[in-house]
Protein backbone atom coordinates (compact mmCIF):
# COMPACT_ATOMS: atom_id res chain seq x y z
CA UNK A 1 0.00 0.00 0.00
CA UNK A 2 1.70 3.51 -1.08
CA UNK A 3 0.07 6.87 0.19
CA UNK A 4 0.62 10.36 -0.50
CA UNK A 5 2.81 12.24 2.02
CA UNK A 6 -0.02 14.54 3.36
CA UNK A 7 -1.66 11.30 4.34
CA UNK A 8 -0.97 9.24 7.74
CA UNK A 9 -1.09 5.60 7.87
CA UNK A 10 -1.78 4.92 11.46
CA UNK A 11 -2.32 1.18 10.96
CA UNK A 12 -1.05 -1.64 8.62
CA UNK A 13 -2.19 -5.35 9.19
CA UNK A 14 -1.15 -8.02 7.44
CA UNK A 15 -2.80 -11.34 8.36
CA UNK A 16 -2.12 -14.95 6.06
CA UNK A 17 -3.36 -18.66 6.84
CA UNK A 18 -2.03 -20.78 4.48
CA UNK A 19 -3.63 -24.45 4.86
CA UNK A 20 -1.91 -27.43 2.59
CA UNK A 21 -0.58 -24.79 0.73
CA UNK A 22 -3.35 -22.71 -0.06
CA UNK A 23 -2.49 -18.90 1.53
CA UNK A 24 -5.61 -16.99 2.60
CA UNK A 25 -4.03 -13.19 2.88
CA UNK A 26 -5.94 -10.40 4.20
CA UNK A 27 -5.10 -6.94 4.29
CA UNK A 28 -6.11 -4.23 6.70
CA UNK A 29 -5.04 -0.81 6.56
CA UNK A 30 -6.25 3.32 8.05
CA UNK A 31 -4.98 5.93 6.88
CA UNK A 32 -5.66 9.84 7.85
CA UNK A 33 -5.74 13.05 6.14
CA UNK A 34 -3.45 15.03 8.54
CA UNK A 35 -3.83 18.63 5.96
CA UNK A 36 -6.29 20.92 5.93
CA UNK A 37 -7.66 20.34 2.25
CA UNK A 38 -9.24 17.11 0.78
CA UNK A 39 -6.62 15.05 -0.01
CA UNK A 40 -6.65 11.97 -2.79
CA UNK A 41 -5.40 8.61 -1.30
CA UNK A 42 -4.14 5.55 -3.35
CA UNK A 43 -4.39 2.77 -1.92
CA UNK A 44 -2.15 0.28 -3.84
CA UNK A 45 -1.92 -3.43 -3.10
CA UNK A 46 0.68 -5.21 -4.93
CA UNK A 47 -0.26 -9.04 -4.98
CA UNK A 48 1.60 -11.98 -5.90
CA UNK A 49 1.43 -12.88 -9.49
CA UNK A 50 -1.64 -15.13 -10.06
CA UNK A 51 -3.50 -14.86 -6.88
CA UNK A 52 -7.11 -14.15 -6.77
CA UNK A 53 -8.82 -11.32 -4.80
CA UNK A 54 -11.57 -12.44 -3.05
CA UNK A 55 -12.55 -9.99 -1.07
CA UNK A 56 -12.62 -5.89 -0.88
CA UNK A 57 -14.49 -3.09 1.34
CA UNK A 58 -14.01 0.24 2.18
CA UNK A 59 -15.07 2.48 5.09
CA UNK A 60 -14.85 6.30 4.32
CA UNK A 61 -16.93 8.99 5.33
CA UNK A 62 -18.29 6.52 8.27
CA UNK A 63 -20.03 4.55 5.36
CA UNK A 64 -19.05 1.10 5.04
CA UNK A 65 -18.43 -0.24 0.78
CA UNK A 66 -18.37 -3.59 0.20
CA UNK A 67 -17.08 -5.32 -2.81
CA UNK A 68 -19.31 -7.17 -5.34
CA UNK A 69 -18.00 -9.41 -8.70
CA UNK A 70 -19.02 -7.57 -11.96
CA UNK A 71 -17.74 -8.27 -15.71
CA UNK A 72 -15.09 -6.02 -16.21
CA UNK A 73 -16.58 -3.85 -19.26
CA UNK A 74 -19.47 -3.14 -17.30
CA UNK A 75 -17.39 -2.20 -14.36
CA UNK A 76 -14.50 0.13 -16.21
CA UNK A 77 -18.25 1.75 -18.08
CA UNK A 78 -19.84 2.46 -14.46
CA UNK A 79 -16.81 4.06 -13.00
CA UNK A 80 -16.41 6.46 -16.04
CA UNK A 81 -20.17 7.13 -16.09
CA UNK A 82 -19.81 8.66 -12.49
CA UNK A 83 -16.33 10.06 -12.64
CA UNK A 84 -17.47 12.75 -15.41
CA UNK A 85 -20.52 13.30 -13.60
CA UNK A 86 -17.51 14.43 -10.68
CA UNK A 87 -18.65 12.09 -8.24
CA UNK A 88 -16.27 10.39 -5.75
CA UNK A 89 -15.18 7.48 -7.27
CA UNK A 90 -12.50 4.63 -7.65
CA UNK A 91 -11.49 2.29 -9.72
CA UNK A 92 -9.36 -1.19 -9.07
CA UNK A 93 -7.01 -1.90 -12.32
CA UNK A 94 -4.24 -3.51 -13.21
CA UNK A 95 -1.16 -1.31 -13.55
CA UNK A 96 0.20 -1.49 -17.69
CA UNK A 97 3.28 -3.31 -16.68
CA UNK A 98 3.14 -4.95 -13.09
CA UNK A 99 0.63 -7.79 -13.45
CA UNK A 100 -0.06 -7.86 -9.77
CA UNK A 101 -0.35 -4.13 -8.85
CA UNK A 102 -4.06 -2.49 -8.10
CA UNK A 103 -5.43 0.43 -7.29
CA UNK A 104 -7.58 2.18 -5.71
CA UNK A 105 -7.84 6.55 -5.63
CA UNK A 106 -10.11 7.98 -2.83
CA UNK A 107 -10.51 11.81 -1.47
CA UNK A 108 -10.41 12.25 2.36
CA UNK A 109 -12.06 14.73 3.58
CA UNK A 110 -10.04 17.29 5.55
CA UNK A 111 -8.98 15.48 9.38
CA UNK A 112 -10.80 12.52 8.73
CA UNK A 113 -9.54 9.01 7.68
CA UNK A 114 -10.40 6.05 5.11
CA UNK A 115 -10.29 2.30 6.17
CA UNK A 116 -9.75 -0.59 3.57
CA UNK A 117 -9.60 -4.11 3.62
CA UNK A 118 -8.60 -6.69 0.95
CA UNK A 119 -8.51 -10.36 0.86
CA UNK A 120 -6.72 -12.35 -1.79
CA UNK A 121 -5.60 -16.02 -2.53
CA UNK A 122 -3.30 -18.41 -4.14
CA UNK A 123 -1.46 -21.63 -4.26
CA UNK A 124 1.76 -22.01 -3.15
CA UNK A 125 3.94 -24.01 -5.72
CA UNK A 126 6.82 -25.77 -4.64
CA UNK A 127 10.35 -24.46 -6.58
CA UNK A 128 13.35 -25.48 -5.55
CA UNK A 129 12.66 -27.49 -2.66
CA UNK A 130 10.50 -25.08 -0.63
CA UNK A 131 7.15 -23.14 -0.95
CA UNK A 132 7.45 -19.40 -0.90
CA UNK A 133 4.61 -17.54 0.89
CA UNK A 134 5.57 -13.79 -0.05
CA UNK A 135 3.73 -10.93 1.56
CA UNK A 136 4.21 -7.11 0.02
CA UNK A 137 4.73 -4.46 2.62
CA UNK A 138 4.65 -1.21 0.97
CA UNK A 139 2.73 2.24 2.80
CA UNK A 140 5.75 4.60 1.60
CA UNK A 141 6.26 5.03 5.13
CA UNK A 142 6.75 3.98 9.08
CA UNK A 143 3.28 2.86 10.38
CA UNK A 144 2.90 2.88 14.13
CA UNK A 145 0.82 0.00 14.36
CA UNK A 146 2.43 -2.59 12.03
CA UNK A 147 2.00 -6.27 12.05
CA UNK A 148 2.35 -9.22 9.79
CA UNK A 149 0.96 -12.36 11.20
CA UNK A 150 1.98 -15.95 9.02
CA UNK A 151 0.03 -19.50 10.10
CA UNK A 152 1.22 -22.38 8.42
CA UNK A 153 -1.28 -25.30 8.95
CA UNK A 154 -0.41 -28.26 6.68
CA UNK A 155 -1.21 -31.93 7.13
CA UNK A 156 2.46 -33.18 7.34
CA UNK A 157 5.24 -31.96 9.95
CA UNK A 158 6.70 -28.98 8.68
CA UNK A 159 10.03 -29.78 7.87
CA UNK A 160 11.96 -26.30 7.15
CA UNK A 161 11.05 -22.85 7.69
CA UNK A 162 13.24 -19.78 7.19
CA UNK A 163 11.99 -16.51 7.32
CA UNK A 164 15.23 -14.06 5.71
CA UNK A 165 15.36 -10.34 6.88
CA UNK A 166 12.54 -7.84 5.15
CA UNK A 167 14.16 -5.87 2.09
CA UNK A 168 13.37 -4.34 -0.86
CA UNK A 169 13.54 -7.30 -3.88
CA UNK A 170 13.72 -10.04 -1.90
CA UNK A 171 10.90 -11.40 -4.73
CA UNK A 172 13.38 -10.97 -7.46
CA UNK A 173 15.60 -13.81 -5.53
CA UNK A 174 15.13 -17.29 -5.91
CA UNK A 175 14.45 -20.18 -3.34
CA UNK A 176 18.15 -21.16 -3.38
CA UNK A 177 19.28 -17.23 -2.83
CA UNK A 178 16.96 -17.22 -0.15
CA UNK A 179 17.01 -20.02 1.59
CA UNK A 180 20.67 -18.72 2.23
CA UNK A 181 20.00 -15.87 3.77
CA UNK A 182 20.31 -14.62 7.22
CA UNK A 183 17.38 -15.49 9.64
CA UNK A 184 15.55 -12.40 10.78
CA UNK A 185 16.02 -11.08 13.88
CA UNK A 186 12.85 -9.28 14.61
CA UNK A 187 10.55 -12.01 13.44
CA UNK A 188 9.08 -14.58 15.69
CA UNK A 189 8.53 -18.01 14.64
CA UNK A 190 6.38 -20.10 16.93
CA UNK A 191 5.84 -23.58 16.84
CA UNK A 192 1.98 -24.72 17.62
CA UNK A 193 2.47 -28.39 16.49
CA UNK A 194 4.54 -30.49 14.45
CA UNK A 195 2.19 -29.25 11.42
CA UNK A 196 1.49 -25.76 12.44
CA UNK A 197 3.59 -22.99 12.97
CA UNK A 198 3.14 -19.22 13.28
CA UNK A 199 5.49 -16.24 11.95
CA UNK A 200 4.81 -12.88 13.59
CA UNK A 201 6.30 -9.05 12.69
CA UNK A 202 5.48 -6.33 14.81
CA UNK A 203 8.36 -4.27 14.04
CA UNK A 204 7.32 -0.58 15.92
CA UNK A 205 7.86 2.75 14.06
CA UNK A 206 11.09 3.47 15.36
CA UNK A 207 12.50 -0.01 14.65
CA UNK A 208 11.01 -0.16 10.69
CA UNK A 209 13.58 3.07 10.76
CA UNK A 210 16.33 0.48 9.36
CA UNK A 211 14.50 -0.66 6.33
CA UNK A 212 13.80 3.04 4.90
CA UNK A 213 14.76 3.89 2.15
CA UNK A 214 14.63 7.39 1.12
CA UNK A 215 12.18 7.83 3.37
CA UNK A 216 10.30 4.99 2.02
CA UNK A 217 9.29 1.63 3.64
CA UNK A 218 8.99 -0.70 0.58
CA UNK A 219 9.97 -4.53 0.58
CA UNK A 220 9.13 -8.19 0.93
CA UNK A 221 8.77 -10.51 4.39
CA UNK A 222 9.07 -13.66 2.94
CA UNK A 223 8.60 -16.81 4.49
CA UNK A 224 9.70 -20.65 2.90
CA UNK A 225 9.21 -23.61 4.20
CA UNK A 226 8.50 -27.23 3.36
CA UNK A 227 7.12 -30.42 5.12
CA UNK A 228 7.95 -34.06 5.17
CA UNK A 229 6.88 -36.27 2.24
CA UNK A 230 3.89 -39.08 2.63
CA UNK A 231 3.38 -39.74 -1.40
CA UNK A 232 0.50 -42.12 -0.39
CA UNK A 233 -2.02 -39.83 1.05
CA UNK A 234 -5.32 -38.05 -0.32
CA UNK A 235 -6.83 -35.62 1.96
CA UNK A 236 -10.56 -36.00 1.79
CA UNK A 237 -12.87 -32.58 2.01
CA UNK A 238 -16.64 -32.64 1.59
CA UNK A 239 -16.43 -34.28 -1.53
CA UNK A 240 -12.84 -32.68 -2.90
CA UNK A 241 -9.88 -34.22 -2.87
CA UNK A 242 -6.16 -33.05 -2.92
CA UNK A 243 -3.04 -34.91 -3.42
CA UNK A 244 0.66 -34.00 -3.56
CA UNK A 245 3.08 -35.53 -5.70
CA UNK A 246 6.75 -35.43 -4.82
CA UNK A 247 8.34 -38.64 -3.96
CA UNK A 248 11.66 -38.73 -2.18
CA UNK A 249 14.46 -40.94 -3.06
CA UNK A 250 14.48 -41.01 -6.88
CA UNK A 251 17.50 -40.71 -8.42
CA UNK A 252 18.02 -37.70 -10.63
CA UNK A 253 17.32 -38.64 -14.85
CA UNK A 254 18.99 -37.74 -17.73
CA UNK A 255 18.14 -35.03 -20.34
CA UNK A 256 18.62 -34.36 -23.75
CA UNK A 257 18.41 -30.61 -24.33
CA UNK A 258 19.46 -28.22 -27.09
CA UNK A 259 19.57 -24.49 -26.54
CA UNK A 260 18.50 -22.01 -29.30
CA UNK A 261 19.70 -18.79 -28.37
CA UNK A 262 19.34 -15.59 -30.41
CA UNK A 263 21.38 -13.52 -31.79
CA UNK A 264 19.78 -10.67 -33.87
CA UNK A 265 20.62 -6.90 -33.51
CA UNK A 266 18.25 -6.14 -30.93
CA UNK A 267 20.16 -8.77 -28.67
CA UNK A 268 22.53 -5.86 -27.96
CA UNK A 269 22.58 -3.66 -25.30
CA UNK A 270 23.88 -6.22 -22.65
CA UNK A 271 21.78 -9.15 -23.80
CA UNK A 272 24.17 -11.12 -25.27
CA UNK A 273 26.51 -10.64 -22.82
CA UNK A 274 24.08 -11.53 -20.14
CA UNK A 275 23.04 -14.74 -22.24
CA UNK A 276 26.74 -16.05 -22.28
CA UNK A 277 27.07 -15.48 -18.57
CA UNK A 278 24.32 -17.55 -17.82
CA UNK A 279 25.28 -20.10 -20.02
CA UNK A 280 28.70 -20.52 -18.62
CA UNK A 281 26.98 -21.08 -15.99
CA UNK A 282 24.64 -23.46 -16.80
CA UNK A 283 26.49 -25.87 -18.94
CA UNK A 284 29.01 -26.05 -16.59
CA UNK A 285 25.99 -27.73 -14.26
CA UNK A 286 25.11 -30.24 -17.09
CA UNK A 287 25.52 -33.46 -15.78
CA UNK A 288 27.64 -36.30 -17.53
CA UNK A 289 24.45 -38.27 -17.78
CA UNK A 290 22.89 -35.55 -19.97
CA UNK A 291 23.54 -34.78 -23.49
CA UNK A 292 23.02 -31.24 -25.10
CA UNK A 293 23.64 -28.69 -28.48
CA UNK A 294 23.48 -25.24 -28.97
CA UNK A 295 22.43 -23.13 -31.69
CA UNK A 296 22.40 -19.12 -32.20
CA UNK A 297 19.76 -17.74 -34.82
CA UNK A 298 18.56 -14.52 -36.14
CA UNK A 299 17.54 -15.54 -40.17
CA UNK A 300 20.55 -17.78 -40.18
CA UNK A 301 21.54 -20.49 -38.24
CA UNK A 302 24.42 -20.63 -35.93
CA UNK A 303 24.73 -24.24 -35.01
CA UNK A 304 27.58 -25.78 -32.87
CA UNK A 305 26.64 -29.26 -33.22
CA UNK A 306 23.66 -31.15 -35.52
CA UNK A 307 22.80 -33.28 -32.74
CA UNK A 308 23.37 -33.23 -28.73
CA UNK A 309 26.42 -34.93 -27.42
CA UNK A 310 27.37 -36.32 -24.17
CA UNK A 311 28.41 -33.08 -21.47
CA UNK A 312 32.02 -34.10 -21.68
CA UNK A 313 34.24 -31.46 -19.93
CA UNK A 314 35.73 -31.05 -23.65
CA UNK A 315 32.41 -30.76 -25.37
CA UNK A 316 31.21 -27.88 -22.87
CA UNK A 317 34.43 -26.06 -23.30
CA UNK A 318 33.99 -25.90 -26.50
CA UNK A 319 30.65 -24.97 -26.56
CA UNK A 320 31.43 -22.20 -24.31
CA UNK A 321 34.30 -21.34 -26.91
CA UNK A 322 31.34 -21.04 -29.58
CA UNK A 323 28.67 -18.81 -27.88
CA UNK A 324 31.66 -16.25 -27.00
CA UNK A 325 32.58 -15.83 -30.46
CA UNK A 326 28.68 -14.98 -31.33
CA UNK A 327 27.66 -11.18 -31.75
CA UNK A 328 24.05 -9.56 -32.32
CA UNK A 329 22.94 -9.26 -35.97
CA UNK A 330 19.96 -9.58 -38.00
CA UNK A 331 16.76 -9.96 -37.95
CA UNK A 332 14.43 -13.05 -35.99
CA UNK A 333 13.10 -16.34 -37.36
CA UNK A 334 12.13 -18.07 -34.61
CA UNK A 335 10.42 -20.79 -36.46
CA UNK A 336 14.15 -21.29 -38.26
CA UNK A 337 15.21 -22.49 -34.74
CA UNK A 338 12.95 -24.09 -33.36
CA UNK A 339 12.34 -26.46 -36.50
CA UNK A 340 16.67 -27.18 -36.51
CA UNK A 341 16.09 -27.65 -32.73
CA UNK A 342 13.32 -30.09 -32.84
CA UNK A 343 15.09 -32.32 -35.93
CA UNK A 344 18.00 -32.40 -33.40
CA UNK A 345 15.93 -33.83 -30.30
CA UNK A 346 13.92 -36.55 -32.67
CA UNK A 347 15.07 -39.81 -32.67
CA UNK A 348 16.72 -39.88 -29.23
CA UNK A 349 14.41 -40.59 -26.89
CA UNK A 350 15.31 -44.21 -24.70
CA UNK A 351 13.97 -45.77 -22.03
CA UNK A 352 16.81 -44.53 -19.56
CA UNK A 353 15.89 -40.34 -20.78
CA UNK A 354 13.27 -38.35 -18.77
CA UNK A 355 13.47 -35.05 -20.86
CA UNK A 356 14.02 -34.20 -24.42
CA UNK A 357 13.99 -30.13 -23.72
CA UNK A 358 14.36 -27.71 -26.42
CA UNK A 359 15.12 -24.10 -24.88
CA UNK A 360 14.25 -20.98 -26.72
CA UNK A 361 15.44 -17.56 -26.10
CA UNK A 362 14.44 -14.55 -27.44
CA UNK A 363 13.80 -10.91 -27.28
CA UNK A 364 11.82 -9.87 -29.98
CA UNK A 365 9.32 -10.71 -32.68
CA UNK A 366 9.29 -13.78 -35.23
CA UNK A 367 9.83 -10.92 -38.68
CA UNK A 368 12.28 -13.10 -40.82
CA UNK A 369 11.29 -16.92 -42.70
CA UNK A 370 9.09 -18.52 -44.57
CA UNK A 371 5.91 -18.17 -42.08
CA UNK A 372 3.76 -16.07 -40.15
CA UNK A 373 4.18 -15.96 -36.49
CA UNK A 374 0.77 -17.68 -36.16
CA UNK A 375 2.29 -20.59 -37.79
CA UNK A 376 4.57 -21.39 -35.95
CA UNK A 377 3.00 -23.39 -33.07
CA UNK A 378 1.29 -25.46 -35.60
CA UNK A 379 4.39 -25.96 -37.71
CA UNK A 380 6.12 -26.96 -34.03
CA UNK A 381 3.39 -29.71 -33.53
CA UNK A 382 3.90 -31.26 -37.25
CA UNK A 383 7.38 -31.38 -36.46
CA UNK A 384 7.44 -33.32 -33.16
CA UNK A 385 4.91 -36.21 -35.02
CA UNK A 386 7.02 -39.43 -35.85
CA UNK A 387 9.47 -39.84 -32.81
CA UNK A 388 9.12 -36.25 -31.53
CA UNK A 389 5.94 -36.18 -28.93
CA UNK A 390 8.33 -36.28 -25.82
CA UNK A 391 9.86 -33.14 -26.43
CA UNK A 392 8.98 -30.12 -24.59
CA UNK A 393 9.47 -26.00 -25.77
CA UNK A 394 10.48 -23.57 -22.86
CA UNK A 395 10.07 -20.57 -23.81
CA UNK A 396 12.18 -17.71 -22.42
CA UNK A 397 11.30 -14.15 -23.09
CA UNK A 398 14.14 -11.57 -22.66
CA UNK A 399 12.82 -7.88 -22.07
CA UNK A 400 9.40 -6.41 -23.04
CA UNK A 401 9.85 -6.51 -26.42
CA UNK A 402 9.45 -10.39 -26.74
CA UNK A 403 6.52 -11.88 -28.05
CA UNK A 404 5.49 -13.54 -25.02
CA UNK A 405 2.16 -14.68 -26.02
CA UNK A 406 4.01 -16.60 -29.14
CA UNK A 407 6.72 -18.00 -26.64
CA UNK A 408 3.73 -19.19 -23.81
CA UNK A 409 1.37 -20.58 -27.12
CA UNK A 410 4.37 -22.83 -28.15
CA UNK A 411 5.34 -23.88 -24.95
CA UNK A 412 1.83 -24.90 -23.04
CA UNK A 413 1.20 -26.78 -26.37
CA UNK A 414 4.23 -29.17 -25.62
CA UNK A 415 4.14 -29.98 -22.36
CA UNK A 416 6.19 -26.88 -20.99
CA UNK A 417 5.91 -23.19 -19.95
CA UNK A 418 7.68 -20.03 -20.63
CA UNK A 419 9.15 -17.33 -18.61
CA UNK A 420 9.90 -14.11 -18.38
CA UNK A 421 13.20 -12.61 -18.28
CA UNK A 422 13.25 -9.21 -16.83
CA UNK A 423 16.17 -6.46 -18.86
CA UNK A 424 18.20 -5.64 -15.79
CA UNK A 425 21.53 -6.04 -13.78
CA UNK A 426 20.48 -9.68 -12.64
CA UNK A 427 19.14 -11.53 -15.87
CA UNK A 428 21.97 -13.71 -15.96
CA UNK A 429 21.01 -14.84 -12.46
CA UNK A 430 17.35 -15.22 -13.32
CA UNK A 431 18.16 -17.36 -16.73
CA UNK A 432 20.35 -19.76 -13.91
CA UNK A 433 17.48 -19.81 -11.86
CA UNK A 434 15.18 -21.02 -14.70
CA UNK A 435 17.35 -23.59 -15.77
CA UNK A 436 17.79 -24.53 -12.17
CA UNK A 437 14.16 -25.54 -12.35
CA UNK A 438 14.36 -28.13 -15.38
CA UNK A 439 18.01 -29.49 -14.86
CA UNK A 440 17.03 -32.75 -12.50
CA UNK A 441 14.52 -34.77 -14.35
CA UNK A 442 12.65 -37.47 -11.78
CA UNK A 443 9.60 -38.48 -13.75
CA UNK A 444 8.36 -38.88 -17.26
CA UNK A 445 4.92 -39.80 -18.58
CA UNK A 446 3.12 -39.73 -15.40
CA UNK A 447 -0.05 -40.95 -16.26
CA UNK A 448 -3.26 -41.36 -13.31
CA UNK A 449 -5.72 -43.89 -13.04
CA UNK A 450 -8.42 -43.82 -10.37
CA UNK A 451 -9.07 -47.31 -8.78
CA UNK A 452 -11.68 -47.26 -6.38
CA UNK A 453 -15.19 -48.07 -7.70
CA UNK A 454 -16.77 -46.30 -4.99
CA UNK A 455 -15.90 -42.61 -6.41
CA UNK A 456 -16.83 -41.06 -9.32
CA UNK A 457 -14.60 -38.12 -9.86
CA UNK A 458 -16.47 -35.41 -11.72
CA UNK A 459 -13.18 -33.18 -12.21
CA UNK A 460 -9.51 -33.05 -11.78
CA UNK A 461 -6.93 -30.14 -12.38
CA UNK A 462 -3.21 -30.09 -12.34
CA UNK A 463 -0.60 -27.19 -11.17
CA UNK A 464 1.46 -28.21 -13.75
CA UNK A 465 0.61 -28.84 -17.49
CA UNK A 466 3.20 -31.07 -18.66
CA UNK A 467 3.72 -34.97 -17.78
CA UNK A 468 7.50 -34.47 -16.64
CA UNK A 469 8.55 -33.86 -12.31
CA UNK A 470 11.74 -32.20 -12.25
CA UNK A 471 13.39 -32.45 -8.70
CA UNK A 472 12.17 -29.70 -6.30
CA UNK A 473 8.93 -29.41 -7.36
CA UNK A 474 5.34 -30.97 -7.01
CA UNK A 475 2.44 -32.49 -8.36
CA UNK A 476 -0.55 -31.29 -7.00
CA UNK A 477 -3.86 -32.74 -7.93
CA UNK A 478 -6.93 -31.85 -6.55
CA UNK A 479 -10.42 -33.45 -7.85
CA UNK A 480 -14.06 -33.02 -7.48
CA UNK A 481 -16.18 -36.08 -6.37
CA UNK A 482 -20.31 -36.74 -7.01
CA UNK A 483 -20.25 -39.60 -4.59
CA UNK A 484 -17.98 -41.00 -1.94
CA UNK A 485 -18.18 -43.90 0.39
CA UNK A 486 -14.68 -44.21 1.69
CA UNK A 487 -12.91 -45.82 4.60
CA UNK A 488 -9.88 -44.69 5.53
CA UNK A 489 -6.80 -46.20 3.70
CA UNK A 490 -8.87 -47.13 0.87
CA UNK A 491 -7.28 -46.60 -2.54
CA UNK A 492 -8.60 -43.43 -4.31
CA UNK A 493 -5.88 -43.09 -7.11
CA UNK A 494 -2.71 -44.35 -8.69
CA UNK A 495 0.41 -42.38 -10.39
CA UNK A 496 2.14 -44.49 -13.59
CA UNK A 497 5.29 -42.87 -14.11
CA UNK A 498 8.65 -43.54 -15.56
CA UNK A 499 12.00 -43.26 -13.91
CA UNK A 500 15.83 -43.72 -14.61
CA UNK A 501 15.44 -47.07 -13.49
CA UNK A 502 11.97 -48.06 -14.90
CA UNK A 503 7.98 -48.04 -14.06
CA UNK A 504 6.94 -46.28 -11.15
CA UNK A 505 3.74 -47.27 -9.32
CA UNK A 506 2.46 -44.53 -6.59
CA UNK A 507 -0.85 -45.87 -4.71
CA UNK A 508 -2.46 -43.08 -3.04
CA UNK A 509 -5.31 -43.85 -0.28
CA UNK A 510 -7.99 -41.88 1.27
CA UNK A 511 -6.62 -39.88 4.61
CA UNK A 512 -9.11 -38.15 6.68
CA UNK A 513 -7.58 -34.87 7.63
CA UNK A 514 -9.35 -33.13 10.57
CA UNK A 515 -7.17 -29.54 11.12
CA UNK A 516 -6.58 -28.13 14.76
CA UNK A 517 -9.12 -24.81 14.85
CA UNK A 518 -7.03 -21.70 13.31
CA UNK A 519 -5.29 -19.98 16.45
CA UNK A 520 -6.23 -16.72 14.27
CA UNK A 521 -9.38 -14.65 15.73
CA UNK A 522 -10.03 -12.58 12.99
CA UNK A 523 -12.30 -12.64 9.99
CA UNK A 524 -9.71 -14.08 7.86
CA UNK A 525 -10.52 -17.80 9.76
CA UNK A 526 -14.04 -17.46 7.78
CA UNK A 527 -12.92 -16.35 4.53
CA UNK A 528 -10.40 -19.41 4.44
CA UNK A 529 -12.41 -22.21 5.13
CA UNK A 530 -13.33 -25.03 2.26
CA UNK A 531 -10.02 -24.65 1.31
CA UNK A 532 -9.65 -27.96 -0.71
CA UNK A 533 -12.62 -26.44 -3.18
CA UNK A 534 -11.04 -23.81 -3.14
CA UNK A 535 -8.03 -24.53 -4.37
CA UNK A 536 -9.84 -27.09 -7.04
CA UNK A 537 -11.53 -23.52 -8.06
CA UNK A 538 -8.21 -21.53 -8.08
CA UNK A 539 -6.38 -24.04 -10.38
CA UNK A 540 -9.85 -24.57 -12.65
CA UNK A 541 -9.93 -20.87 -13.32
CA UNK A 542 -6.02 -19.77 -13.77
CA UNK A 543 -5.90 -23.66 -15.76
CA UNK A 544 -9.15 -22.26 -17.95
CA UNK A 545 -7.48 -18.88 -18.61
CA UNK A 546 -3.67 -20.07 -19.46
CA UNK A 547 -6.10 -21.84 -22.39
CA UNK A 548 -7.61 -18.98 -23.13
CA UNK A 549 -4.43 -17.03 -23.76
CA UNK A 550 -3.08 -20.01 -26.33
CA UNK A 551 -6.50 -21.22 -28.11
CA UNK A 552 -7.88 -18.42 -30.33
CA UNK A 553 -10.87 -20.09 -31.24
CA UNK A 554 -11.94 -20.97 -28.52
CA UNK A 555 -10.87 -18.30 -26.29
CA UNK A 556 -14.12 -16.47 -25.56
CA UNK A 557 -15.80 -19.78 -24.16
CA UNK A 558 -12.69 -20.55 -21.78
CA UNK A 559 -13.06 -16.89 -20.64
CA UNK A 560 -16.73 -17.28 -20.17
CA UNK A 561 -16.48 -20.53 -18.40
CA UNK A 562 -13.86 -19.10 -15.83
CA UNK A 563 -16.02 -16.02 -15.20
CA UNK A 564 -18.90 -18.51 -14.23
CA UNK A 565 -16.83 -19.74 -11.65
CA UNK A 566 -14.92 -17.41 -10.68
CA UNK A 567 -18.03 -15.03 -10.08
CA UNK A 568 -19.51 -18.13 -8.45
CA UNK A 569 -16.48 -18.65 -5.89
CA UNK A 570 -16.14 -15.23 -5.16
CA UNK A 571 -12.84 -14.90 -7.27
CA UNK A 572 -12.02 -11.61 -8.71
CA UNK A 573 -10.55 -12.78 -11.83
CA UNK A 574 -9.14 -9.25 -12.20
CA UNK A 575 -5.61 -10.75 -14.59
CA UNK A 576 -7.89 -10.66 -17.41
CA UNK A 577 -11.80 -10.69 -16.90
CA UNK A 578 -13.07 -8.67 -13.98
CA UNK A 579 -11.69 -5.08 -12.96
CA UNK A 580 -13.46 -2.99 -9.79
CA UNK A 581 -15.90 -0.09 -9.32
CA UNK A 582 -17.07 1.99 -6.44
CA UNK A 583 -18.73 5.08 -5.49
CA UNK A 584 -20.10 6.60 -2.66
CA UNK A 585 -23.54 5.52 -2.56
CA UNK A 586 -23.46 2.35 -4.18
CA UNK A 587 -21.98 -1.25 -3.58
CA UNK A 588 -18.39 -1.43 -4.81
CA UNK A 589 -18.49 -3.18 -8.14
CA UNK A 590 -15.54 -5.57 -8.58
Amino acid sequence: MTFAKKLNVTKLHINSEVQCRFATTEINSRVENVSEKAEEAEFVANLPEGAFITYFEMEIDGKVIVGDVKEKQQAKADYDAAKSRGETAGHVAQAPRETNTFNISVNIAPYNFARFKLVYQELLQRVRGAYKHQINVHPGQAVDDLQVNVTINESSPISIIHVPTFAAKLSDKSNKELLLLREASDVRIEKVSDTEMTVKWHPCAANQTQYLTNDVLDGQLIVLYDVNRNDDQVLVVDGHFIHFLAPKNLDIGSKNIVFALDISGSMGDGKLEQTKTAMRSILNQLRAIDQFSILCFDTQLEVWKKRPLPATKENICEAIGFIDAQRPRGGTDIDLAVQEGIKWLKGSHSEHLLASILVLLTDGQHNSGRCGSHQITSRILQARWDGGQHIKVYGLGFGNDADFNLLREMSTKTGGFARKIYAASDAAIQLDSFYAEISSPLLADLDIKYVNPNVEVVSTVKNITGDTLFEGSEFVLIGKMSQLSLNEGDEILEWRARSCHGPKVFKCCYRPWHPQPSSNKGDISKTAGDFIERSWAYLTVKNLLEKAKVDSMESAALKSQALKLALKVYFCVILLIAASYFKAKRKLKI
